[in-house]
C-alpha cells in the first residue's frame, strides 16, 4: 500500500514487473510551489531512509526546507542501486538509468512549472548529469523534456565521484569476489566515460547560467577511508560554485543532526538565492527578434564592441587561477600573468566583455608591479582604466604608487574603497619590507578585525602571527577560517594546519615546528588528550587538502611536505597509525617515492632491503647528480641502521659537504660528535668540538656536545645527562635523561623525570613511561589516581588497563581489578592476564567463575602452551571439574619432549587418582629419558634411595609435629618438605568446598574456629601471608585496602 506522499511509476515497471522508480511528493500544495527541489540518492539508497536524520525519531529532513524556505516543494526520487550481484536488487549503467528517470519526470503532472533544484548524493550525482546530458540531446524534439530542462536552474553534488572512486577501482579489479554490478563497474577512478561526462557538463553549466553547490566529505568511512576524495568530488566549475568540505564521511554527511547542520544551511541559502540567470535556450528563444536585423549579414565583424559575454567565463577561471595560486612559492605567477596578459590583448581572451577585461587587467599589472617594471604597470593600467572604472583598477594604481616609492600617496589613493579587499590591499601596503612586529603594530593600531580583511588579507596577518610567535590570536584567527577563505586562498591551509598542531605542542617546541618537517624529527611531542586530538586531525585534514591544491597548481615540494605532514600527523594518531605505517609501506614499494621514506621506514621499524635501496641511491646519483637530498638522507639513514657508531662516523665524514645541504649544521656536528665519541675516536670529537666554539656555537650547544663526549670518555651517561638537565633545562635534555633511564630500567630514578616529562608536554608517549615507572615501582595509588585523571590520553589503551587492573588487585579493590580486567581481556587474549584471573578469583573468594574460565581454556587449547593447559588441568582437578584430564592430556601432547611439563602431567595424574591410565606411564619414563643432570628428574640407585629415606622420614615427622603444634609458620613447613604455600593452604581450601564428605576434608592448621573473633583498635597490623589467605577463605578479610 502506497503512502499519501509516494507513488510507483505506472511508466517505470519493466517487462517483468519490477518497479524501476519510486517518487516521494511534496508535502507542500503543489499550487504554492515556484521551486521543486528532487533528491537523488546514490548506490544502494533508498528514497526516503538514505535522507533521514540522526534525531531520535528519525525524520526525513528534506521536508524541513518545506518549512523553513518557503514555496519549496521537496521531491525525493528511488531506484534499484545496487552495487555488488551478492546484494538484493537491480541495478543499470549511468546512461540506462538516466533514460529511464527523464521520462518520468518530464511527464510528472506535477512538475510542468516552476524552477528545478536537483540534488544528488555520490552516484545520485552522476545521475543527474547524465539525465542532463540526454535531456539535452532530446529537448529540439520533445517539448515536455525542452520544459523540463530549461526550469533545471540549480544543481547540488554532495560527496559525488566525478572522477570515480578508487574503492570502486579495488571492487571492479576483484571483480570475481566483490560481483560489481552495472553502477558499480563505471565508477572506477579516471573512468573515461566518467571525464568525459564532466568536460560536457562543466561546459553545459557554463553555457547555461547552472548555478551550482558542492559538498565534499573529509573523514574516512572506517577502513575503506574516504570514498570520494577532494579532487573527485570538485567537478571543477569554476570560481562561482561553492565548494564546501564537511567534517563527514560518505554515509554521515546526509545524516544530519539539525537544521544546524554546515549542510541544511548551506543548502537552504543556496535554495533561496535562486538561480542564477535563465537557460541558453531560453535566452537564445527571447533574442531572436533582436537578432533578425543580423542574420541577413553574410560575414560577422571580427570585433564587436563590448565584447562577448561567452568568453567571460573562461575569462574568469583563469584569473582566478591566478589569484588562487599567487601566494605559492613555487607557483609560476609571472609566467602565468605575461600569458594571461598576452591572451587579454591580442589573443584567445582578447573578445571578453570591457567589464570582465578591465578587472582582468588591473589584477595582471597589480601583480607586475611587484615583479616587472613600473612602465609596463603603468601601461597595463592605461589599457584598463579604457575599458572602466572597477575597484580594482583603483587598488592596482595604489600598487603602482607604492612601486614608486609614493607609500603614503598609495594608501590615500585607496582610503575612500570600503571593502575586504581594499582593506587587504592597504594592509600589504602599509606594511610592505617592515619587519612582522611593526606590520602587526600597525594592524592593530588600525583598529581593524580580521573579520574585515579578505582571504589574502587573512593570510598575511596569520603569517606573521606565526612569525612573531603570538599563538594564541593565531588560534583564533586560524579557526575563525571558513571554507570561502581556503577556496579563495588556498595558501592559508598549511598555517591553519600548523596553527592547530602548534596548539598541542610544548611551549619551546612551537617555533622549530615551523621551519622543519616533523616527518624526520623524534623530537616532537603533541598532547594527546581528546581535544588536542580533534586539533591535529584538522590540521591532517587541511594538509591533505593543500597537497591536492599544490598539485593542481604544479607546486610539488608543498605538496610533498604538505603530505609529509599529514603523514606524521596521521602515523602519531592512535587510531590510523597502522594504516598510516602501511601507506609508508606503499610507498617504500614505489621506485618513484622509495629513497623519501627509507629514514622514517628505518625509524618505524620496517624492514628493508638495504642493497636495493643502496643500488636506488646510486641510480639517483646517476640520473640527478650529488644534489638529491632524498638520495643523502636515505644514504645517511642506511648508515644509523647499522647501530655501529664508527660506520656512522665514516659515512658523516666522507659525504658530509652533501649532507650540510640538507641537515642542519648543528644537529649533523651533534651526530657526528656522538658517533665518534662512541667508536673510541674522542680525540677526534674533541677536536671538532673546539672548532665549533671557536666558530661561536651557543654556551648551550657546547654543553650539549661536551656531556655527549664526556658519555664517551666512560662518564656515566645517567649523571652526566642529569648534570647536563639541571644546567639546561631544556625539553630535549629532559627528554634524552627519561631515554636513558628507561632503557636502563632504572624505574624508581626515572619516576619523577617522566612525570615532569608528562607535565610539560601531556603526550600519549610521555603518559605511557611514566605509567610504566609507576607500575614498575609499584605506586599503585599514584598510578590509579593518574590514569583516572588523564582516561582521555589512555582511552583503551592496554597498557593502561593492564597496569591498572594489577594495581587495583595489589590494592585490594577486586572489583575495579575485575572490571578492568574484563575490557583487557575483551581486547585481547594474553597469558598474564588469565594469570591476573585465576588470582583475582582465588582471592575474592569466587571459585565457582573459574569454571568457564577452564571450559574456555579447553575450547582455546590449540593457541595454549604446555605450560598453561598443565596449569588449568591442575586447577580443574581442584574444583572437580571433568575437563582435568583432557586438559592434561593436552600439556602432555603439546610437550612430547619437554620432561618438566610431562612429570607435572605425571604428577597430576597421580593426584588426580588416574596414574593407571597406560599414557600416564609412558610420562614418566619420557620424563626420565629426557632429563639431564639438572633435572627435573635425576637417576639414583635404589641403594640410594633407601639410604636417604630414614633420613627424609625424620625430617617429614619432625617438620609435621612442629606444623601441627604451631611452632612453626607455613612457608617455613612448604620449604622443607619440597612443596609451595599455595599447596599446602589453597589447594587443601578449594578442595575442601568441593569434597561432600567430611572424613576426607583436609585440616586447615592455620585456623582453629575456637578464638572466635576479635576487635582492635590498631590502625595498621601486620598479617603473615598464609593467615591472609586463611583469612580470606573464611569471609572475615575486610573489603578493599588493607
Amino acid at each position: 500500500m502506497v503512502g499519501p506522499h509516494l507513488a510507483k511509476s505506472a511508466e517505470g515497471l519493466d517487462r517483468w514487473g519490477k518497479t524501476l522508480s519510486d517518487i516521494r511528493y511534496p508535502n507542500t500544495s503543489i499550487d504554492r510551489v515556484t521551486t521543486h527541489v528532487i533528491f537523488i540518492h546514490g548506490l544502494t539508497g533508498h528514497y526516503e531512509q538514505t535522507w533521514e536524520s540522526r534525531t531520535n525519531p528519525k525524520e526525513f529532513w528534506p521536508t524541513w526546507l518545506e518549512a523553513d524556505t518557503g514555496d519549496v516543494g521537496v521531491w525525493s526520487i528511488g531506484y534499484p542501486a545496487a552495487a555488488s550481484r551478492w546484494q538484493r536488487g537491480d541495478a543499470m549503467a549511468l546512461v540506462d538509468r538516466a533514460s529511464n528517470l527523464l521520462p518520468r519526470l518530464a511527464n510528472e503532472r506535477k512538475l510542468q512549472s516552476g524552477n528545478i533544484v536537483l540534488v544528488g548524493h555520490s552516484l545520485g550525482g552522476l545521475v543527474i548529469k547524465a539525465l542532463l546530458r540526454k535531456a539535452e540531446a532530446e529537448m529540439p524534439f520533445k517539448a515536455n523534456v525542452a520544459s523540463f530542462v530549461r526550469r533545471v536552474r540549480q544543481v547540488v553534488f554532495i560527496a559525488t565521484p566525478h572522477q570515480g572512486s578508487d574503492q570502486a577501482t579495488l571492487a571492479n579489479a576483484l571483480r570475481l569476489l566483490s560481483r560489481p554490478r552495472e553502477t558499480l563497474a563505471g565508477l572506477s577512478r579516471n573512468n573515461p566515460e566518467l571525464r568525459g561526462l564532466n568536460e560536457w557538463y562543466r561546459a553545459y553549466s557554463s553555457k547555461n547560467n547552472l548555478a551550482n553547490l558542492v559538498f565534499q566529505e573529509r573523514q574516512p568511512f572506517g577502513w575503506l577511508r574516504v570514498i570520494v576524495k577532494p579532487d573527485s568530488a570538485d567537478p571543477g566549475l569554476g570560481p562561482s560554485t561553492s565548494i564546501v568540505p564537511l567534517d563527514e564521511d560518505h554515509v554521515s554527511i546526509i545524516k544530519l543532526r539539525s537544521r544546524e547542520d554546515d549542510l541544511y544551511k548551506e543548502l537552504a541559502h543556496f535554495i533561496r538565492t535562486g538561480p542564477t540567470g535563465p537557460h541558453a535556450d531560453t535566452l537564445l528563444a527571447d533574442r531572436l527578434a533582436s537578432l533578425e536585423s543580423t542574420v541577413s549579414a553574410s560575414i560577422v565583424p571580427s570585433r564587436v564592441a563590448g565584447g562577448l559575454s561567452l568568453l567571460d567565463e573562461p575569462l574568469k577561471d583563469r584569473l582566478w587561477r591566478l589569484r588562487r595560486g599567487r601566494h605559492l612559492a613555487e607557483f609560476k605567477l609571472e609566467a602565468e600573468t605575461r600569458r594571461l596578459t598576452e591572451d587579454l590583448l591580442s589573443g584567445e581572451l582578447s573578445q571578453a566583455s570591457h567589464d570582465a577585461k578591465c578587472a582582468a587587467l588591473a589584477w595582471c599589472a597589480r601583480i607586475l608591479s611587484t615583479l616587472g617594471s613600473v612602465e609596463e604597470t603603468e601601461e597595463l593600467l592605461n589599457k584598463s582604466r579604457r575599458l572602466g572604472n572597477r575597484p580594482e583598477v583603483v587598488i592596482a594604481e595604489a600598487f603602482l604608487l607604492l612601486a614608486k616609492g609614493n607609500r603614503s600617496e598609495a594608501l590615500a589613493h585607496i582610503k575612500d574603497l570600503n571593502s575586504p579587499m581594499s582593506r587587504s590591499a592597504s594592509f600589504v601596503i602599509a606594511t610592505r619590507d617592515q619587519d612582522a612586529e611593526t606590520a602587526l603594530s600597525r594592524f592593530d593600531a588600525s583598529g581593524l578585525s580580521t573579520n574585515e580583511l579578505d582571504a589574502d588579507g587573512k593570510l598575511l596577518v596569520l603569517l606573521r602571527l606565526l612569525e612573531t610567535g603570538r599563538w594564541q590570536p593565531a588560534l583564533q584567527l586560524s579557526d575563525s577560517l571558513d571554507a570561502h577563505d581556503f577556496e579563495a586562498s588556498p595558501a592559508l591551509l598549511r598555517p591553519a594546519a600548523m596553527t592547530n598542531v602548534i596548539h598541542t605542542l610544548p611551549e619551546e617546541s612551537k617555533a622549530p615546528f615551523l621551519h622543519y618537517s616533523p616527518l624526520f624529527s623524534n623530537s616532537y611531542f603533541m598532547a594527546g588528550e581528546p581535544a588536542s586530538l580533534e586539533r591535529r586531525r584538522a590540521a591532517q585534514n587541511l594538509l591533505e587538502r593543500m597537497a591536492t591544491e599544490a598539485e593542481l597548481f604544479e607546486c610539488p615540494a608543498i605538496q610533498l611536505d604538505a603530505g609529509d605532514t599529514a603523514l606524521w600527523l596521521e602515523l602519531n594518531d592512535p587510531d590510523h597509525r597502522d594504516q598510516a605505517r602501511e601507506r609508508v609501506k606503499a610507498k617504500l614499494a614505489s621506485p618513484a617515492d622509495s629513497l623519501h621514506y627509507v629514514a622514517i621506514a628505518g625509524r618505524l621499524g620496517i624492514e628493508l632491503n638495504r642493497a636495493a635501496v643502496q643500488r636506488q641511491i646510486e641510480r639517483e646519483k646517476a640520473l640527478s647528480g650529488q644534489d638529491s637530498s632524498d638520495a643523502i638522507l636515505a644514504g645517511l639513514a642506511l648508515a644509523q641502521l647499522t647501530e655501529d657508531p664508527e660506520q656512522i662516523a665514516a659515512h658523516i665524514d666522507a659525504n658530509r659537504d652533501d649532507l650540510i645541504k640538507v641537515i642542519v649544521p648543528a644537529a649533523l656536528d651533534q651526530l657526528h660528535i656522538k658517533a665518534l665519541a662512541h667508536s673510541d675516536q674522542v680525540g677526534r670529537a674533541e677536536r671538532i668540538l673546539e672548532t665549533l666554539v671557536a666558530d661561536g656555537i651557543s654556551a648551550q650547544l657546547r654543553e650539549e656536545l661536551q656531556s655527549i663526549i664526556d658519555e664517551g670518555k666512560g662518564a656515566d651517561r645517567i649523571t652526566s645527562r642529569e648534570e647536563l638537565l639541571q644546567s639546561n633545562p631544556t625539553l630535549e635534555n629532559l627528554t634524552s635523561l627519561v631515554g636513558a633511564l628507561e632503557q636502563s630500567g632504572n624505574w624508581t630514578r626515572l619516576k619523577p623525570y617522566a612525570q615532569q616529562l608528562f607535565e610539560k608536554t601531556k603526550a600519549a608517549e610521555a603518559a605511557q613511561v611514566y605509567l610504566r615507572s609507576l607500575a614498575e615501582t609499584y605506586a599503585d595509588k599514584e598510578l590509579v589516581a593518574f590514569v583516572e585523571s588523564n582516561q582521555g590520553i589512555f582511552g583503551n589503551s592496554i597498557n593502561a588497563l593492564y597496569a591498572l587492573a594489577w594495581a587495583h588487585f595489589r590494592l585490594g579493590n577486586l572489583p575495579a581489578a575485575q572490571t578492568n580486567l574484563a575490557t583487557l581481556r575483551s581486547l585481547r587474549d594474553d597469558p598474564n592476564d588469565r594469570l591476573l584471573l585465576i588470582q583475582t578469583a582465588i582471592i575474592s573468594g569466587e571459585w565457582e567463575t573459574l569454571l568457564p574460565f577452564i571450559e574456555d581454556e579447553w575450547n582455546k587449547r590449540e593457541q595454549r602452551s604446555p605450560g598453561e593447559l598443565l596449569r588449568a588441568g591442575q586447577l580443574a582437578s581442584q574444583l572437580k571439574s571433568p575437563r582435568s584430564r583432557d586438559l592434561v592430556k593436552a600439556a602432555a601432547h603439546k610437550a612430547a619432549s619437554d620432561p618438566a611439563i610431562l612429570i607435572g602431567c605425571y604428577n597430576a595424574a597421580v593426584k588426580g587418582d588416574w596414574e593407571d591410565d597406560a599414557v600416564v606411564g609412558e610420562w614418566l619414563q619420557t620424563a626420565i629419558e629426557k632429563s639431564g643432570d639438572d633435572g627435573p628428574i635425576r637417576r639414583v640407585s635404589l641403594g640410594d634411595i633407601l639410604d636417604q629415606q630414614p633420613q627424609w622420614e625424620i625430617k617429614q615427622s619432625k617438620t609435621w609435629g612442629l606444623y601441627t603444634a604451631g611452632d612453626v609458620p607455613t612457608f617455613v613447613v612448604a620449604e622443607a618438605m619440597n612443596r609451595t604455600t599455595v599447596d599446602l593452604t589453597l589447594v587443601p581450601m578449594l578442595a575442601n568446598r568441593q569434597e561432600p564428605d567430611l572424613r576426607r576434608r583436609s585440616v586447615l592448621f592455620a585456623f582453629s574456629g575456637k578464638r572466635g573473633k576479635a576487635k582492635w583498635e590498631a590502625k595498621r597490623i601486620g598479617i603473615e601471608p598464609n593467615a591472609l589467605l586463611t583469612l580470606s577463605f573464611v569471609d572475615l578479610l575486610p573489603p578493599g585496602p588493607i
